[in-house]
């Protein structure tokens, strides 16, 4: 998978703890950049939320895709948006531009908060470190997560995923 912005570094990772986030922590990776910066598709996926789709925290311009990687079903969103080039049912390729990035929402500032679930819906327990999905490079990672997925035959959690790379000695930041 690609980063949802060219060249782009992550300025706030996941699982901070703190009172900004409804959470208690930060469930996606921020990247401090420009209002109106293209934000590109990690993977080929389909549209299935284009607005104010997760709640007003996110901004109203809000684009969430359905990715399937590895056969494992995952709901990413791109939140704070300036604007959107998408709309629900389309397809995407990695690398499509999809949005512009921006400052709407709860914010302190512009950029992207990528955020990753593995479920259709936000949900306080199902996101994922959207940094396992950029560095599937590596075997082991992808026989983790495989691992983690077949052990219910269903989506895995954050704890199947923890729990499976730590089983494999791999560290998860």
């Amino acid at each position: 998978m690609a980063l949802p912005i060219k060249n782009g570094k992550i300025t706030n990772p996941y699982g901070i703890k703190g009172n900004l986030w409804s959470s208690g922590r930060h469930q996606g990776a921020d990247f401090a950049t420009p209002t109106g910066t293209p934000l590109l598709s990690v993977s080929d996926g389909t549209v299935v939320g284009v607005g104010q789709c997760w709640g007003p925290a996110f901004g109203n311009h809000q684009v969430i895709v359905h990715y399937v990687v590895n056969k494992l079903n995952y709901w990413a969103i791109y939140a704070h948006c300036s604007a959107d080039f998408v709309k629900v049912g389309q397809k995407v390729k990695m690398g499509d531009k999809i949005a512009l990035s921006g400052a709407e929402g709860n914010v302190t500032g512009p950029h992207l908060h990528f955020e990753v679930h593995t479920v259709d819906r936000w949900d306080k327990k199902t996101d994922i470190n959207p940094q396992f999905l950029f560095d599937l490079k590596s075997a082991s990672k992808e026989v983790a997560l495989k691992k983690a997925a077949t052990a219910k035959k269903v989506t895995p959690t954050v704890r199947e995923i923890t729990s499976a790379l730590k089983s494999k000695n791999i560290k998860s930041e």
